[in-house]
């Protein structure tokens, strides 16, 4: 079968779909729930647009450029902070690109519960757009509506991954893009949607009633010690801990990641975005002016475009020029991509084969030596882990 790029290097951006002239491309998730490119051999005319445009095989020339403004910061509005995930830079952003006559792209939860890129050019729809999604977006036909947008001299703020960033900016490299703002921000890894829907139908399951909302950054307890909320269709809602939540545990264990995340070419200095934002841990510890545990932001520019619309919402915000180093330390994820753990071998072997609860209570845990040995020897040893996994289950 041909093949646009392999699994282990393709970012699931779907720009090859846009490119394509003979449509015979479609995106279809495969075993793990990662969305890859299927090409149609019948036809396809080997015209090469789709790896021309992939933004994995272009060669970065501004990797290493220092952004042009590092500040800390937050919105003063305190309505605008309890919404976002962090310091509430995002949305007044958008709010700056609505007052031009703009519209906003950027992910939004489904009816669902599923995470995908949409198109909001009021206040309302763009408040969808607020807050951390801690699973990848699903683009659609975004790109060609940001280029009808763009077509009809509309401004655009575009907010994503970085790698998604770069997809959208591979497709428009022949437009004329003085009206797009891309804003992307600082990205520890997607996982799986299909792990994503499993872990939604395992609580419908648990609680005995569906999941009708979510937040994956609440700041109920403060923005340091967030939570993970969730309501559900019979009005209970849970809060607890992000350290006790079993889908969060395995975020960070970096067990679900996608293939391209444990080697992700965007994580450098220099983005393709004008803008980057992140939360700006650490702040405390030499700004303790800009922490009041209700979000401070990272804040990087690239452009002169990305200082021209910070410069316009300043007024509107609490913020000060940082260290660029004493930010990437207390930031790594900013520049450095997290490594592949032993499990990341292991966990979509496993997936099929042991109780859905289960899986997800060992391989959320931290593993002793004996433990990392058994995801080491992914099939020689793989009914002694599938074992451990229905024993450790038992116990809790």
């Amino acid at each position: 079968m041909k093949e646009v790029i392999g699994a282990n290097k393709c970012i699931g951006c779907g720009v090859c779909i846009a490119v394509c002239p003979r449509q015979c491309i479609s995106m279809q998730e495969d075993a793990e729930g990662f969305l890859q490119p299927v090409i149609d051999g019948s036809r396809c005319v080997d015209c090469g647009k789709c790896r021309q445009s992939c933004p994995q095989l272009s060669i970065r020339k501004d990797a290493n450029r220092a952004p042009l403004l590092v500040r800390g910061g937050s919105a003063r509005d305190p309505d605008l902070l309890k919404q976002a995930s962090s310091g509430a830079i995002f949305p007044l952003l958008a709010k700056q690109v609505l007052s031009r006559g703009g519209v906003v792209f950027g992910a939004a939860f489904t009816s669902s519960l599923s995470v995908a890129h949409i198109r909001a050019e009021t206040w309302v729809d763009c408040q969808r757009l607020f807050g951390s999604k801690y699973v990848q977006s699903d683009l659609g036909n975004i790109f060609s509506q940001v280029k009808e947008d763009l077509l009809n001299s509309r401004w655009v703020l575009f907010a994503g991954a970085p790698c998604q960033v770069a997809a959208l900016r591979s497709y428009l490299a022949s437009m004329d893009v003085t009206r797009l703002l891309c804003v992307d921000f600082i990205c520890h890894g997607v996982p799986s949607p299909k792990l994503w829907r499993d872990y939604l139908a395992w609580l419908k399951q648990k609680y005995h009633s569906p999941v009708t909302g979510c937040s994956f950054r609440d700041k109920e307890h403060g923005w340091r010690a967030f939570s993970f909320a969730m309501q559900f269709a019979d009005g209970r809602k849970l809060v607890q801990d992000h350290r006790d939540d079993l889908y969060f545990r395995l975020f960070v264990s970096n067990c679900c990641l996608r293939l391209t995340c444990y080697n992700c070419q965007y994580k450098t200095l220099g983005h393709i975005a004008d803008i980057t934002l992140g939360d700006f841990w650490g702040v405390w510890k030499k700004y303790p002016g800009l922490d009041d545990d209700r979000g401070t932001s990272l804040i990087f520019a690239h452009s002169s475009k990305g200082v021209e619309f910070l410069s316009a919402i300043a007024e509107e915000l609490n913020w000060q020029d940082v260290d660029l180093k004493f930010s990437l330390k207390k930031n790594p994820p900013a520049i450095k991509s997290v490594s592949m753990p032993l499990a990341r071998k292991t966990f979509f072997i496993d997936y099929p084969l042991v109780e859905f609860s289960s899986l997800i209570r060992w391989y959320a845990k931290k593993h002793t030596r004996m433990e990392k040995i058994l995801c080491l020897f992914k099939k020689m040893l793989q009914q002694r882990r599938l074992e451990a996994i229905k024993s450790y289950s038992a116990l809790e």
